[in-house]
């Protein structure tokens, strides 16, 4: 019923009919990660409803519930339960979509192969936990590695490169064999590729051969390597022995090639024929051989003399030992015996052989001409003279006034008195006779001299020396093993100089033998004069000015070093110079004058007089001072 203002009102009846609408609840997770899913409920309503979510952009959810939220959205979102069996009744839940973090982590260096492996870390840099696939770091290859972020971390998936650089061989030219005892190669730092590293053993042996192992710096991402190096040994060179000769016999030929093929050569390079020695071989270079040496024996030939004297028509002749050891004696090639007397020997030329141990020998030729009714005459004296020496002979049982002869003639020659000269051109034997003129009968007596060939001595020669250096000493013994002495018996180490004209001093030096069969022999000795260095004058400085330069050569072209090296621009000095070593020239100095910086005075003028050009005070030709 209604009433108004004037107290009127009306009525009226209706038939109001109630319906009671469920209350529907949502039920799930109010935060849910962008792009991930979650699952929601109702209770309240009826089954079958319909699921939405506002906005669309948030995702989607189906008929069961399953919200799969998009991984480009962040905010809220409304996610409804709608129950259709009414047709009004809804529930719904906000639910917060975060943006998921991307986990970030530091850059893993590249490794090389082989390497240890870097661990990847279980957190990344902005605090986000979770686990990689692969779980291990490759060693070997190159990779990408997936990170996957803990449940419930809302995060993205991440990827780190893990770069493996494979290992390079270094490698290296190839060392050629040495010889045991050469200098040892040196082992490069750096590979043909250019790796750099170190070696182990870091020195090459020069005694045995080996393989040294290359390991390369840190970061070179290279393996390491190995050398091979060989040692070849020395080789001793062999020789056939060589059979001891006779002194005077052909000396044998020393082979330029060992019995092994080694080839080389020999100190001294000429074998005596005088006297025993040892001779060094040489190997050739780069044929990894020691030196070696072979021993000569020359085994000294008997000497001996033959006197006769005369028996009736025979002579009987006697062998006299001068030298050695004969141990047999045969007569013009006859048997031979031990003794060295023969008997009953006829007229004639004779020669008799004397052989000792060693088959060394020594013959001597003579004659006999004996009559009956004659005196023995002797001949006495040296049986053994050098060519171009004398020797005096004496004969007993003849007359006095006899003549005395040598034959050959070219042997020599022998004066009234027995003075044999012997020719310096002759070598052999010679037989003196005196011949006893008194009876009328040609009575004579004889003796067979051995005129020996004199050496020549040899020396090495001399290298020239500066005056004033260690004067080399002179040989006692040749080459040839002659001893002897020297005249002058000590070098000048001096030189002398004769107007402008440098003369070099030579030293002829003769060698006088006593006892030996040699001729006299001589030496050159070279002595440069010493040179005295000279340097262009230096003009005086000022104090403070430049320094001049000191030259390296003097005038002459003499190089050297100056003391002090450096002039001084403050003070004035001597400066020496010393010749380099070998120069052949004396020390030389010169003298740098430096003129002190004088300060420049006027006299005071009155007035308005012009200053003055010249100061008071004028140094000669160098003025240090100011304007």
């Amino acid at each position: 019923m209604a009433t108004d203002a004037n107290g009127c009102s009306d009525s009226e009846f209706c038939n109001e009919l109630h319906t009671w609408l469920p209350t529907i609840t949502v039920t799930g997770s109010q935060s849910v990660c962008a792009g991930a899913t979650a699952v929601y409920t109702q209770t309240g309503g009826v089954a079958g409803g319909v699921w939405s979510v506002v906005p669309a952009a948030a995702g989607s959810i189906d008929a069961g519930g399953n919200f799969a939220s998009s991984s480009a959205f962040a905010g809220n979102a409304t996610i409804t339960y709608t129950d259709n069996s009414t047709g009004l009744a809804a529930g719904s839940i906000v639910v917060a979509v975060d943006a998921a973090s991307v986990p970030t982590f530091a850059a893993i260096a590249p490794i090389c192969s082989g390497d240890v492996a870097p661990v990847l870390p279980t957190t990344s840099s902005n605090g986000i936990s979770g686990t990689w696939l692969p779980a291990v770091v490759s060693n070997t290859a190159s990779g990408t590695y997936t990170f996957t972020p803990a449940a419930g971390a809302c995060a993205s998936t991440a990827t780190v490169n893990v770069t493996v650089n494979p290992q390079t061989t270094p490698t290296f030219a190839a060392i050629a064999p040495i010889c045991s005892g050469d200098v040892a190669p040196v082992l490069p730092a750096v590979s043909i590729e250019g790796i750099a590293g170190t070696w182990l053993p870091a020195v090459v042996s020069n005694t045995a051969s080996g393989t040294y192992t290359f390991t390369p710096a840190a970061g070179a991402c290279a393996s390491t390597a190995t050398v091979n190096v060989t040692v070849n040994p020395q080789t001793t060179p062999t020789f056939a022995a060589i059979a001891p000769i006779c002194s005077g016999d052909v000396a044998p030929v020393l082979p330029a090639t060992s019995s092994n093929g080694i080839t080389g050569t020999w100190l001294p390079a000429v074998v005596s024929n005088t006297a025993s020695g040892t001779y060094t071989f040489t190997p050739a270079a780069g044929s990894c051989a020691s030196t070696a040496t072979v021993n000569v024996t020359v085994n000294a030939s008997p000497q001996i003399s033959v006197s006769s004297n005369c028996t009736g028509a025979t002579a009987d002749v006697t062998v006299t030992i001068v030298s050695g050891t004969p141990t047999t004696y045969s007569l013009d090639n006859g048997t031979a015996q031990a003794g060295t007397a023969f008997a009953g020997v006829a007229n004639g030329n004779h020669t008799i052989v004397a052989t000792d141990a060693n088959g060394c020998s020594d013959s001597e030729a003579f004659a006999t001409n004996c009559i009956p009714g004659c005196p023995t005459i002797t001949v006495t004296g040296s049986q053994s003279v050098c060519a171009g020496a004398t020797a005096v002979y004496t004969q007993t049982g003849g007359v006095a006034g006899g003549v005395w002869s040598v034959v050959p003639a070219a042997a020599g020659t022998i004066d009234a008195g027995g003075n044999f000269a012997s020719s310096g051109a002759f070598a052999g034997n010679a037989t003196i006779t005196y011949t006893d003129n008194s009876t009328g009968l040609g009575c004579a007596g004889s003796i067979v001299v051995a005129v020996d060939a004199a050496s020549v001595p040899t020396f090495a020669a001399i290298a020239p020396i500066c005056s004033g250096d260690v004067a080399p000493v002179l040989p006692a013994v040749s080459i040839e093993g002659i001893a002897g002495t020297w005249l002058p018996a000590v070098v000048s180490n001096t030189a002398r100089r004769v107007g402008s004209w440098l003369i070099r001093q030579v030293v002829l030096i003769p060698l006088r033998l006593w006892g030996a069969c040699a001729s006299t022999a001589s030496v050159n000795v070279t002595v440069n004069p010493q040179t005295t260095p000279t340097f262009t004058a230096i003009a005086p400085i000022c104090s403070g000015d430049v320094a001049p330069v000191l030259p390296a050569v003097s005038i002459e072209g003499i190089a050297g070093t100056w003391l002090p090296a450096v002039v001084s621009n403050t003070a004035s000095g001597t400066y020496t110079f010393t010749p380099a070593a070998g120069a052949c020239a004396s020390t030389a100095s010169v003298d740098v004058t430096v003129n002190p910086q004088t300060t420049p005075t006027f006299a005071i003028v009155g007035g308005d007089s012009l200053l003055p050009a010249v100061s008071i005070r004028v140094w000669g030709l160098v003025t240090c001072g100011g304007k």
